[in-house]
């Protein structure tokens, strides 16, 4: 059973779940909507995928579903300056998560190598801009959250964080340094633009445990650029559906 709500101000929409796998297939059920919406109204749809581990099951339940995936085109929210062979690839998860079963025929805008090495940002970001479909909105970005407050790759002490919150900024997508890359991952990033995002027809934030939770909380307080996600839930440009898994 979900209780959902709607922050009357900022169209931000709360949806809370009794746990993670009611969550994920709640969650899912509304992106393909969403998607199949787009399909139906305007013959085609594009979805914006983030990385990280926590999208694997929702981008698994979603590839089953029977909609026309060959008019979806696939591109990515944030990508790890690496190749496609490296062990550090969001861009390999993601194909492996997603592009199976029933979405086997969407278009995946792949824009890193086909190599293990660690690449140029700023050459990325180039052929990423090249890649993502010009003269279309996203119709559903799939978006996380950290425990810093980032979300995309638009962290807190990124280089540059001016232009990748600037909510009327032309950018898509831009090059990411950090001068304090997580352990786990201390590479640089590229990442859609808050402004590119704003653009979106619907924007999506599954969230679940305790230490996540207590991100939005805090960015449910006020905006402040030091706490990124922050501009995401009190912007009134595009709306955002919140999921929240406390179990």
């Amino acid at each position: 059973m979900s209780m959902d709500s709607a922050h009357p101000s900022a169209g931000l929409h709360l949806h809370e779940s009794d746990d993670l796998p009611t969550m994920t297939e709640a969650v899912a059920n509304f992106v393909i909507g969403q998607l199949a919406r787009a399909l139906a109204e305007e013959g085609e749809a594009l979805l914006a995928v983030s990385g990280g581990r926590s999208p694997q099951p929702l981008l698994e339940r979603l590839a089953r579903e029977p909609i026309d995936w060959s008019r979806v085109t696939v591109v990515m929210v944030d990508e790890r300056a690496v190749g496609l062979r490296h062990p550090l690839s969001n861009t390999a998860a993601i194909h492996g998560w997603l592009l199976r079963d029933q979405a086997l025929g969407a278009d995946f805008r792949v824009f890193v190598p086909d190599n293990a090495e660690a690449l140029d940002p700023q050459l990325l970001a180039r052929e990423a801009n090249a890649q993502f479909p010009r003269a279309r909105r996203i119709t559903v970005a799939l978006l996380g959250i950290g425990a810093d407050g980032h979300f995309a790759s638009i962290f807190p002490d990124m280089e540059a964080l001016e232009a990748a919150i600037d909510a009327d900024s032309a950018l898509t997508y831009l090059p990411v340094h950090l001068h304090s890359p997580p352990s786990e991952a201390p590479v640089d990033r590229v990442s859609l633009s808050l402004a590119c995002l704003l653009r979106a027809r619907c924007l999506v934030l599954p969230i679940a445990g305790a230490t996540k939770i207590a991100a939005l909380e805090r960015a449910q307080r006020m905006p402040d650029p030091r706490w990124p996600v922050s501009l995401l839930i009190h912007q009134r440009r595009a709306p955002l559906h919140v999921w929240l898994a406390r179990s």
